[in-house]
């Protein structure tokens, strides 16, 4: 993600993540800098979990579960090959290529030490998705030779702008759609998370890998539903600044909720103790020496 000049970037917890509402659905969370950021995540960017999809790796490629619905919605934008820039892209295999792509693509992804350079889409569709570490000299040989009837070219990126006339933040997106709902974080935490992105046939938590679907944040919520959110409500989180508050070995921050409200919230090892927000008053009232049953 792009940062605004006048911003400062001295650390970083920018990743991004998968999470599931209430009704099975997928969004990809993308943060920016300073959190807060769930504990316990992978430094990840959009396109690599667009990419890392396959619930099944036991053939000679990795296969994703997207739908037929779905894979449509990932193809960007066709073009020439004279016009193809470096990035993640989608082809479309002719069938009589099939056999020698497989095993070219099979030895590629081995070579990768696990990450997956290639995946096929869809098991009965003839569309593969390569990223940076498949595009080495075979495979330019293969545009060359028109292995292909389309190629697609994939750049799936979300960008923070801040807008000095209004003071706000603006959104910018590289592509018109893709099958996952998307949230970005703006660089300053005292803004909420945003709907970047609604799409046309979201993926479902059971098209995830069992190991990704345990470790995917749950949100009570509906993303359909849920222009913005703070994630600090709804997961144990890390942020890049001292607490504002402490109380009975809880760290509180100053954050808007949810609702756009500034409250303190526990982040960091929720204490199970205690409440997960308080608002500014009872903040004065415990730093004042009342009674904790005030709470």
């Amino acid at each position: 993600m792009k940062i605004d000049k006048e911003y400062p970037a001295t650390h970083s917890m920018s990743t991004t993540w998968y999470a599931v509402d209430a009704e099975g659905n997928v969004a990809l969370m993308d943060y920016n800098e300073n959190g807060p950021v769930p504990h316990g995540l992978e430094e990840n960017y959009i396109p690599e979990l667009i990419l890392q999809l396959p619930a099944n790796d036991t053939g000679n490629i990795p296969t994703a579960s997207y739908t037929e619905e779905q894979v449509n919605e990932l193809l960007g934008k066709r073009v020439d090959l004279d016009d193809l820039e470096y990035g993640p892209i989608v082809v479309e295999l002719k069938k009589c290529r099939e056999e020698a792509f497989i095993k070219w693509a099979h030895k590629i992804n081995t070579e990768a030490f696990g990450h997956r350079a290639i995946i096929r889409l869809n098991p009965k569709l003839d569309y593969y998705a390569v990223n940076d570490r498949g595009r080495g000299k075979e495979f330019e040989n293969m545009l060359n030779n028109k292995w292909f009837y389309n190629i697609y070219s994939c750049f799936w990126e979300i960008d923070d702008i801040w807008d000095k006339e209004t003071q706000n933040v603006v959104w910018d997106k590289t592509f018109t759609s893709v099958p996952f709902y998307i949230y970005g974080q703006p660089y300053s935490n005292n803004l909420r998370m945003s709907k970047i992105h609604t799409p046309c046939h979201p993926v479902k938590i059971e098209q995830l890998p069992p190991d990704v679907q345990r470790k995917a944040t749950k949100l009570p919520l509906s993303f359909a539903e849920t222009r913005k959110l703070q994630i600090a409500e709804f997961a144990d989180c890390s942020i890049m600044e001292n607490p504002r508050f402490e109380y009975k070995g809880q760290s509180y921050h100053y954050l808007p909720d949810s609702n756009g409200e500034f409250m303190y919230i526990a982040v960091g090892e929720r204490v199970a103790s205690t409440p997960q927000k308080l608002s500014k008053e009872e903040v004065n009232k415990l730093s004042n020496g009342e009674k904790e049953k005030t709470l």
